[in-house]
């Protein structure tokens, strides 16, 4: 509820909506609302002397959003195309709001596969970029896809030279994208796939000159490392400002090829990150203000294990390397000399299937794909903390990953397909999620009770051995799942073995004891027990009756938190006993089979 004073109306597209300038608020100060609210916005001047703001837009898609900025959820009727909802979010500057409304906050430990896209494209690709606003574009050769954010549609392709070979993509902005190429640097719009600007013939090198590694700072700054094509020597930084199409200053230096660039916010500068082939690392930091770049430089010789990638972690201050056995290295910079910290996750990564092939932050988690799953490392110890099948939606190996808008990438070539991964929440009901965590927590068990079935029936040794390193290998919270899930398989195995026992001994007894057979006991009783010991497992009657002598019965009070979870688990065990009993039932309806299925 609000004051009179703090209610606004608005007159769009000749329907009136009343709302306060408290709910305005929370669109944000770069939105369309912000400047309504602003103290120098005269209302009686821009709106003929009434107490009504008009605005000639959507006035459907208005409702909408205005229920978005007053719940916080997005609810969109079928009779309004979605692609209305995205243009007016843009128009009122409430994009963000959408995706959060629509995709959720990303969070490594609760990723759920969205959907996949199928490449139309002749080759293979090979690169992935996502954009800020959760499109994504992926590199062909030498030809690059783009993707719109909303509906995921494929825009006109940006088509390069014959000889040109894609290095490196950078998302300036949602609409336009600079690629690297062996040739020069080239800006393009992303929805029309049309070069804006080439950049070239910016150093002087020995032969030609090649533009791999490119990042962006928080002032719109791109940087592109160059080197020379026949030394293999850098040639230095290119500083551009993307907006006005112009080259700002270049940054000479001595340096080998540059394996990866990123910038720095919490030390304003930028930071150079080379693999080196005997598996060790250098880094640099830059001051990209002055033509004598280098304020450090570190060089680690060798390691012990080789090192795959690098990303800067705005959200600690840190960087993060990982080798390929999945030890995972920090760089702080309050450290003398920049020593790393390595702690070690006892993976097994020598296997092709799982050595890391590259690294990103995002949220203050560290994310390393391999071929087939993405790991989740959390906390300030960098422990995994989670793993996601990302094939499991379609597609063979990953080849190349990227985050982006609250979204996960993932590229993989067997076929070309690209499979979209949200974050927990958005717009996914609450009995979906239930479904689809149920479903991600049954992987690992279902591996295992494989394993075990095989072993069983075979009793072959490299079963064993290899349900062993599945078991070794899995993290904490994967570990409590199995023994659940192992738990559970038992006592629905005995509930099973009940009903089967009485559904036996009914119908022995059907035409003896009982004038109807429906009159038969449906569960097993005390005096199955004795019967089976003496005939079917051939135990004397004193043996029996000595175990059954030995026998006691304690009475135990208890207020135990899981008391209240174990009487609740026994209820819902007696409803599955009851359900089975039923379905063997002489006198029950096909109607009322299919209900209990």
């Amino acid at each position: 509820m609000g004051t009179a004073q703090d209610r606004l109306k608005f007159n769009v597209g000749g329907r009136i909506f009343e709302t306060t300038k408290t709910t305005l608020a929370s669109a944000g100060s770069s939105s369309f609302f912000s400047a309504l609210l602003a103290d120098r916005w005269d209302f009686q001047q821009h709106n003929s002397g009434t107490d009504e703001i008009f605005i000639d837009r959507d006035l459907e898609c208005f409702g909408i959003l205005l229920n978005l900025l007053r719940t916080g959820h997005l609810c969109v009727p079928d009779s309004i195309p979605k692609d209305s909802v995205c243009e007016e979010s843009e128009f009122y500057g409430l994009q963000g709001h959408l995706r959060a409304a629509v995709r959720g906050n990303l969070n490594g430990n609760l990723l759920r596969f969205s959907h996949s896209v199928t490449s139309h494209a002749s080759g293979k690709g090979n690169m992935i970029r996502a954009s800020p606003t959760g499109g994504f574009c992926v590199a062909h050769g030498k030809v690059v896809h783009t993707y719109d954010d909303w509906n995921i549609v494929g825009y006109p392709p940006i088509c390069l030279n014959k000889n040109s070979r894609i290095y490196d993509i950078l998302w300036c902005d949602s609409r336009n994208v600079m690629i690297s190429t062996s040739n020069n640097i080239g800006l393009f719009n992303s929805v029309t796939g049309e070069l804006s600007q080439w950049f070239s013939g910016i150093f002087q090198s020995p032969g030609r000159v090649l533009h791999k590694a490119l990042c962006m700072n928080s002032n719109n700054e791109v940087f592109s490392s160059a080197s020379s094509e026949t030394t293999g020597e850098s040639a230095g930084v290119a500083v551009w400002d993307p907006i006005k199409s112009v080259l700002k200053r270049a940054i000479d230096w001595e340096f080998r090829m540059v394996t990866k660039l990123q910038w720095l916010s919490w030390m304003n500068c930028l930071f150079a990150f080379v693999i080196k082939a005997n598996g060790g690392y250098k880094f640099s930091f830059v001051d990209h203000r002055t033509k004598n770049a280098t304020i450090n430089s570190v060089d680690f010789d060798s390691w012990k294990v080789r090192v795959v990638d690098m990303a800067a972690n705005e959200t600690r201050n840190k960087i993060c390397l990982i080798d390929e056995h999945f030890n995972v290295g920090i760089l702080d910079h309050r450290v003398p000399n920049w020593t790393a910290f390595w702690k070690s996750q006892k993976l097994v990564g020598q296997k092709d299937n799982n050595t890391p092939k590259s690294i990103h932050c995002h949220g203050g988690q560290l994310y390393a794909c391999t071929r087939s799953n993405v790991h989740v490392f959390s906390g300030s110890d960098r422990i995994l903390t989670s793993k996601f099948q990302a094939s499991g939606g379609r597609g063979g190996s990953i080849c190349d990953m990227s985050i982006g808008g609250d979204r996960l990438f993932t590229l993989h070539n067997d076929p070309d397909v690209v499979n979209v991964i949200d974050g927990d929440g958005g717009q996914e009901s609450g009995e979906a999620r239930v479904d689809r965590r149920a479903t991600e927590a049954s992987r690992p068990g279902e591996e295992c009770y494989e394993l075990s079935a095989e072993y069983e029936g075979k009793h072959d040794p490299k079963k064993l051995e290899e349900l062993g390193n599945v078991l070794t290998s899995l993290d904490p919270g994967d570990s409590i799942v199995i023994a659940k899930s192992f738990s559970n398989m038992l006592n629905l195995a005995n509930l099973a073995e009940e009903v089967q026992i009485a559904y036996c001994r009914r119908n022995k007894l059907k035409k003896g004891d009982f004038a109807d057979g429906n009159s038969a006991t449906t569960e097993s009783d005390i005096e199955e027990i004795p019967k089976r010991l003496v005939f079917d497992l051939k135990k004397s009657p004193e043996e029996v009756f000595d175990a059954l002598k030995s026998q006691t019965v304690d009475l135990m009070l208890t207020a135990h938190p899981a008391q209240s979870v174990r009487r609740s688990l026994l209820q819902k065990h007696r409803r599955i006993q009851d359900c089975l009993a039923q379905l063997y039932a002489t006198d029950v309806t096909p109607d009322d089979k299919q209900e209990l299925d």
